[in-house]
């Protein structure tokens, strides 16, 4: 009786510090990847539950999600990485929410020749080793490299998983979000940059890419049939002992109908 006690007020005193005065909000922060989605299922949850809590939710990258978590000052964190081993410590016990999938698009300039580069190539780049078009079948352009900001898991993701641990460039621009590499590329004929699946417009061009020899681009159905291979998953973490509070939005994301939402964004869903 007592633990049930003690983890009740546990439960209302994280709430109360969360939410302050306004006992109806959900807060939800981080991945700017997932923000469009997230904010998207929370209207709909919204409208299709009217007794359920406000969803609020912010972006600003994983890494500011995972902090506002560990601070108690969200509900949940959005996150494009898994937790690094820090953060798992400090949050204790905790879910780990798989939501949907996403496909780590490689986008330059529509006027840009190059069609497809090999993750040598894309290493290279991205560290600053080729710094010019013209190495890769490109026009004779210095490149210009648009990037997320440090606390962005996109920024982490892209470090692991392409440039194998090397840092990036130095002279390369850090961006706050996906639109705004999307924007960046699109005005500069020597850009390049990455960003999640769903962020990609008619204003920029996707390229193929390989790690094995087969050159494969960045669609829906190459990353639902697990051929793209820079994806990743997409995550909702939070502290067990919120669940009877963000329960029930997760349940709605995990269901055929938020699934559908998750696919409708252009987003890889994480139940098929």
């Amino acid at each position: 009786m007592k633990l049930i006690i003690k983890w009740l007020f546990s439960l209302f005193l994280i709430n109360t510090i969360i939410l302050g005065s306004n006992a109806q909000d959900l807060k939800i922060k981080g991945s700017d990847t997932l923000y469009p989605l997230v904010s998207s299922l929370g209207t709909v949850y919204n409208e299709e539950n009217n007794d359920a809590s406000a969803i609020k939710v912010e972006g600003g990258g994983s890494g500011t999600g995972v902090k506002a978590l560990l601070e108690n000052t969200v509900h949940a964190a959005m996150a494009s990485r898994g937790l690094k081993v820090n953060e798992k410590q400090a949050l204790g016990q905790f879910e780990e929410v798989i939501i949907a999938y996403d496909a780590l698009s490689i986008i330059v300039h529509p006027s840009n020749p190059v069609e497809q580069l090999t993750k040598v190539q894309l290493k290279d780049i991205f560290t600053g080793k080729i710094t010019n078009w013209s190495d890769v079948g490109g026009k004779d352009l210095p490149i210009t490299i648009y990037s997320r900001l440090s606390s962005s898991g996109t920024y982490d993701f892209m470090i692991s998983t392409v440039l194998d641990g090397e840092a990036f460039h130095g002279a390369s621009s850090g961006k706050a979000s996906n639109a705004g590499i999307v924007q960046s590329v699109a005005e500069n004929p020597a850009g390049i940059g990455y960003v999640g699946l769903a962020y990609v417009e008619d204003v920029v061009k996707p390229i193929s890419v390989s790690f094995n020899g087969d050159f494969v681009r960045p669609t829906f159905k190459n990353a639902l049939d697990k051929k793209y291979p820079i994806s990743r998953p997409l995550y909702l973490f939070y502290k067990k002992e919120t669940q009877v509070i963000i329960g029930g939005f997760v349940d709605f994301i995990l269901a055929p109908f938020g699934q559908k939402i998750v696919t409708h964004k252009g987003y890889i869903p994480a139940k098929f």
